[in-house]
């Protein structure tokens, strides 16, 4: 075990990591690629994936909103119940 710990804090892997990472990127802007090309099938699976992707949209509002109220009520909370009162409402 602490011969891959070791390995994985040296640079090498760290330059692993790096390539890995490419890799990853590059496969996935191949599967992107490939997609993109893909027929968007018929009239009514366009107009099927529009709603989706409008209800979709619909839910990421109201989740991001409700995201928002919820991190502004943490922060407040931190604000008052903490003693570094300004640091750690805004680090959060």
């Amino acid at each position: 075990m602490d011969l891959i710990v070791s390995y994985l804090t040296s640079d090498k892997g760290a330059m692993l990591g790096i390539g890995i990472s490419v890799i990853s990127l590059l496969y996935a802007f191949y599967l992107n690629s490939w997609i993109k090309k893909q027929s968007p099938g018929t009239e009514r699976m366009q107009e099927l994936a529009g709603f989706v992707q409008q209800g979709a949209m619909a839910f990421l509002k109201t989740e991001y909103k409700m995201l928002g109220m919820f991190a502004g009520c943490v922060a407040i909370a931190l604000y008052f119940g903490v003693e570094d009162k300004g640091a750690t409402a805004i680090s959060y």
